[in-house]
């Protein structure tokens, strides 16, 4: 109520119970209490719990060191160097002309959630077109200079009243495609997460791609802390029983992880809370990737904010000295590794669809 047109300026002292999410939303709450267009009123008080932990946007607003017209300032500074660097990225967009006023998008209004589809790639071709099946037309927007392509896709429907022979109503479809020069690598967005379509569209915008390895998947949970893992896959490397694959979901399933599982399984899937610590700053996020080299978060981006977790993907994957350990049982889950040498004391293999199981002189 405080933050939407209450106005008293009688009241001075407030108590912080929980820190609000934005900087527009602690402004608003800063300025109700601290106007002075009464008589004798004094000056505007804040009272917080002693919890250092308490955040606004990265910035520990709470803690006993803080003072707050700097801080504020400086957030705000940067809430405006930001969009304005935003918007020089929106500039390098360029678009198909003849686009029709009602299906023009603007893509400085596009939100999207994080998922991404990587592959390593050879001859990217920035000036390709979708293809046909994906009804693009001319809502292209490439930017040269960032290597990104968008696409909006276009199809009618039929809405759940009316039979499938009439198809009224408009449905939007967002492709965003992005190649990492420097590392060779293909990000891909689509809306509908299918094989099919990932594929298609890597075909027509690159000669060659292949999948990226599940060990270094596994790297995007590098530098990250206190993971509570949400969802697990494994799959079973003796499914003579018949289960192939197992699935656990809950709180935390790593404590129904124990040293034996790992003597059964291998990794699959996994999606977990984590604490991010690679920018030298604490930050609670979500991330969870599949050995179909797919990576995703519960988070929404514009897209320049898009691209740049993207590209903090590639950099994880491709870095061969991240070694990831979460200090839970799920550890006990052993990672698969690139084979670049038989062992010497080799005398039975196993072929699978995504593994090579060995049995050496010093295995039962």
């Amino acid at each position: 109520m405080l933050g939407e047109g209450f106005d008293f300026p009688n009241l001075k002292i407030a108590a912080v119970h929980a820190p609000h999410k934005s900087l527009a939303a602690t402004l608003q709450f800063v300025g109700r209490f601290a106007r002075t267009n009464a008589a004798n009123i004094g000056k505007a008080k804040f009272i917080a719990v002693e919890n250092e932990d308490l955040e606004i946007e990265n910035n520990r607003l709470y803690a006993k060191d803080a003072i707050w017209q700097e801080m504020i300032i400086d957030m705000s500074e940067g809430k405006n160097q930001k969009e304005q660097a935003n918007r020089r990225y929106y500039k390098g967009y360029q678009s198909l002309a003849g686009v029709v006023d009602e299906d023009r998008i603007p893509i400085q209004a596009i939100t999207l959630n994080c998922h991404d589809r990587i592959y390593k790639v050879k001859g990217f071709n920035l000036e390709a077109d979708f293809p046909e099946e994906f009804n693009v037309g001319t809502r292209i927007h490439r930017n040269k200079e960032d290597n990104t392509i968008i696409g909006i896709g276009l199809e009618y429907v039929s809405p759940l009243w009316m039979s499938a022979e009439f198809r009224i109503n408009k449905v939007y479809t967002l492709y965003i495609i992005h190649y990492q020069k420097k590392l060779g690598l293909l990000h891909i967005y689509s809306q509908c997460h299918t094989e099919k379509i990932y594929d298609r569209l890597a075909e027509v915008f690159c000669e060659e791609y292949d999948k990226i390895p599940k060990f270094e998947m596994n790297r995007v949970l590098g530098n990250l802390n206190d993971f509570e893992i949400f969802n697990s896959g494994m799959v079973n490397r003796y499914s003579e029983s018949g289960e192939a694959y197992r699935i656990m979901a809950g709180a935390d399933v790593s404590d129904s992880i124990d040293p034996s599982t790992g003597k059964m399984y291998s990794a699959g899937h996994v999606f977990c809370k984590a604490t991010d610590i690679s920018s030298g700053e604490s930050e609670n996020i979500t991330i969870g990737y599949s050995s179909a080299s797919k990576v995703w978060s519960s988070e929404y981006r514009n897209i320049p904010d898009y691209i740049q977790w993207v590209e903090q993907l590639g950099e994880k994957i491709t870095n061969s000295n991240i070694k990831v350990r979460t200090n839970t049982n799920y550890d006990y889950i052993p990672m698969a590794e690139r084979l670049t040498e038989y062992p010497d004391n080799l005398f039975f293999c196993r072929l699978c669809r995504y593994n090579v199981f060995f049995t050496s002189h010093h295995q039962k």
